[in-house]
């Protein structure tokens, strides 16, 4: 079933943690939270960035997503806030994964690869 976010931009990429809660994120910095299995979609306030492309969560609270300039954006209160991470790289990252609970990689443009320990 086809569903309308009211974003007129390119959404990249989506995660859910249950059958209604998810986040979408895309360019010009988007992300997008639903509440309801994607019937309805609200913004929310990140950081400046220009594109995100991954988004991952770990439990309702506590996501990241990646993007554009090295951007990490994490948040710990599902996504009321968002906090830029520092990544010590300023190319961009294209994907995001926990190894296990307490191992987080992203990777990026020219064979950057980021292991941040939780």
């Amino acid at each position: 079933e086809r569903q309308q976010s009211q974003a007129d931009i390119p959404l990249m990429d989506v995660c859910f943690v249950s059958e209604n809660e998810g986040w979408v994120v895309g360019g010009n910095g988007t992300i997008l939270h639903t509440s309801d299995a994607g019937e309805h979609w609200e913004y929310q306030e990140g950081q400046p960035v220009s594109f995100l492309w991954r988004v991952l969560f770990k439990n309702r609270k506590k996501g990241w997503t990646v993007g554009s300039e090295g951007a990490i954006l994490y948040t710990e209160n599902g996504g009321q806030t968002w906090i830029r991470q520092q990544s010590r790289t300023d190319q961009w990252l294209y994907d995001i994964t926990l190894a296990d609970q307490k191992t987080l990689y992203a990777v990026g443009l020219y064979g950057v690869v980021l292991k941040n320990s939780l």
